[in-house]
């Protein structure tokens, strides 16, 4: 059953109660059966931790709106666990069948966005749905079975207007972001679908410090594909180059220079300080830094069909470095610390990219 529920790392702990009582009695036989099929499932987890291709569960906070409807239920906050890519849609569509049922009619509404108790119709049930997300720590967002073991932590997002900065000013110079954070009374997974959210606080991110958030995570996941890479697990050179090419290729309004351009203005430097602009650089400079690192595992990695687009890549990148430069009156990174100049494609036998410029317009899934 933990096999079927791709909880292969499960499957250890609980045979390792068994296998002293069948040493005991010298039950080889099961023994034989035992190790096979913790072959099998220590099989399955490392397939799964090479592929990416696990998702354990999905997560939603739910409120209940309609004391004549909903009656003890109503107001009260929950999470509720769906099969793993269970889109917000579809669990909606399941939440509106199921409130049908139950409530014996079909005037309810779900809705996506934070409702005003003083607008409700006490004729209509309303259900508040949100996607939320298990809370990342040091120690386990780089293993997806202990982000869905025993979790009791949930965190969603929602942007805000920073009403104080003026209107003239970039957008991304005035969107901030409201954090939550959720509790509940029990963790997951149980026997149980849903469980009371029992604590909540929240933290809401200035403009400067979404940027630098912003430009972490895109630094950390270009970090991460490249650790991956171990013997018998090849660098993933697809996914590589389309977060590459997101980070060093401006784009009209977007992406991470656009960051720089705001940010460095006068009179954001007046209200952040010093202090702001240090940790925006800082942050810069940590993604220039695995750019560059990232330049050099592609460089080794790609084939004859791909020199171009990588001295595409690489141009790109020089042009983002100096237009730091003259955002921060400093090189950020030194030509030397950069990615080589001459490309040598290797003769690796990695999966022909002719069509990889098509992929990436279209969208890869990551």
């Amino acid at each position: 059953m933990l096999v079927r529920a791709e909880r292969y790392e499960a499957v250890g702990p609980i045979y390792r109660l068994a296998i002293p009582i069948y040493e005991q009695q010298r039950n080889f036989k099961a023994l034989v059966s035992v190790y096979a099929e913790l072959q099998q499932a220590y099989s399955r987890a490392a397939e799964t931790k090479v592929s990416g291709r696990r998702r354990l569960a999905s997560y939603f906070r739910v409120v209940f709106y309609g004391q004549t409807h909903f009656r003890d239920d109503h107001g009260t906050e929950w999470i509720y666990r769906e099969p793993g890519l269970t889109s917000l849609a579809e669990a909606s569509e399941r939440m509106t069948a199921y409130c049908h049922s139950v409530l014996g009619h079909d005037r309810v509404q779900v809705l996506g966005a934070e409702l005003d108790p003083s607008t409700l119709k006490e004729t209509t049930a309303y259900v508040l749905m949100t996607h939320v997300e298990p809370l990342l720590t040091d120690n386990n967002e780089d293993d997806h079975f202990a982000v869905h073991t025993n979790v009791r932590r949930f965190f969603f997002e929602s942007a805000v207007v920073d009403d104080s900065v003026a209107k003239t000013a970039p957008q991304v110079a005035r969107h901030g972001l409201r954090r939550v954070f959720l509790i509940t009374n029990k963790p997951f997974p149980s026997m149980q679908r849903r469980q009371p959210v029992t604590s909540r606080g929240e933290e809401l991110l200035t403009p400067l410090q979404v940027a630098c958030d912003e430009l972490g995570n895109k630094a950390k996941h270009l970090r991460r594909i490249l650790d991956a890479v171990e013997p018998g697990r090849p660098l993933d050179i697809k996914r590589l180059q389309l977060l590459l090419q997101g980070a060093v290729q401006p784009t009209v309004n977007a992406g991470p220079l656009a960051y720089a351009e705001a940010f460095t203005a006068a009179e954001q430097q007046k209200r952040y300080g010093q202090a702001g602009t240090d940790q925006l650089k800082e942050s810069f400079r940590q993604l220039v830094a695995v750019c560059a690192d990232a330049l050099k595992a592609n460089q080794t990695a790609i084939r004859a069909d791909q020199v171009e687009y990588h001295r595409m890549l690489s141009e790109s990148f020089d042009v983002m470095l100096d237009k730091l430069y003259d955002f921060f009156g400093e090189r950020l990174l030194t030509k030397n610390e950069g990615a080589e100049e001459t490309v040598t494609p290797t003769n690796e036998d990695h999966p022909r990219a002719s069509m990889h410029v098509f992929d990436t317009i279209g969208g890869v899934n990551m």
